[in-house]
């Protein structure tokens, strides 16, 4: 039997321990005690990755599919107008900024994409001071416009949820339907959650996801570790 060096013995112990820090990291992260973390695999909701697209910022930057590379991304429907529900979700999407805003480890991984189902009077620089009076950090939290119907098109059959205009104007929104869920996308672009943004609660599971996501790359990285330290073996 061939001795292991030092290097790979190195490697396998951090590959059999960094499951229980991480575990333990996250449950502390959720202030929960580690007993009451269920880890489990999130559910992926379509066989097909959301499309390529091309926005545009409040903070003048072109954004596609390039953009969010390798970044898990929660998205929302909105329009700055909206007298309705999209008060109350800003709210939440702050929360949801917040807990990322305070946690850098994960903050580095993620982008919140609010998209504006109103493009024509939702310009760059209204959507500018949008996010300035709400306290958006431009960072880590898009606000986006661009072409209605590239927008309805991504909204309906890509993110399945509702975007239409109401020109009646008998909607709760105004002259605007839209879909109140968050929508919860992975590092390859798969849609894995999806949560109703007037919900405290159901936002406090999105967080909750957030750490699902976490650990489940944690593992892939694990896995990918212990690979790499048996072909280092037999070689």
């Amino acid at each position: 039997m061939r001795k292991m060096s030092l290097k790979n013995a190195i490697a396998l112990f951090m590959a059999i321990v960094m499951p229980l820090i991480f575990y333990f990291i996250v449950s502390s992260i959720l202030n929960k005690q580690s007993s009451d973390f269920e880890i489990r695999t999130l559910p992926t909701f379509y066989e097909e990755p959301i499309r390529d697209f091309t926005l545009y910022s409040h903070v003048g930057d072109t954004i596609n599919r390039d953009s969010l590379k390798g970044k898990i991304v929660i998205s929302e429907f909105f329009f700055t107008t909206c007298p309705g529900i999209c008060p109350v979700m800003i709210g939440q999407m702050l929360r949801v900024q917040d807990f990322l805003l305070n946690h850098p480890g994960l903050r580095q991984q993620y982008q919140i994409l609010s998209i504006t189902v109103d493009p024509t009077n939702d310009s760059i620089s209204r959507l500018k001071e949008y996010a300035t009076e709400n306290k958006v950090d431009g960072s880590l939290w898009w606000m986006l416009t661009g072409d209605k119907e590239e927008i309805y098109d991504l909204a309906r059959n890509h993110y399945y949820v509702t975007a239409m205009e109401d020109p009646s104007g008998e909607s709760q929104d105004g002259f605007f339907i839209h879909s109140d869920r968050f929508i919860l996308k992975d590092k390859k672009g798969f849609i894995r959650g999806y949560y109703r943004g007037t919900d405290s609660l159901e936002v406090t599971n999105l967080m909750d996801d957030i750490l699902q996501l976490e650990i489940e790359y944690e593992k892939e990285m694990i896995r990918d570790r212990k690979v790499e330290v048996r072909v280092t073996e037999d070689n």
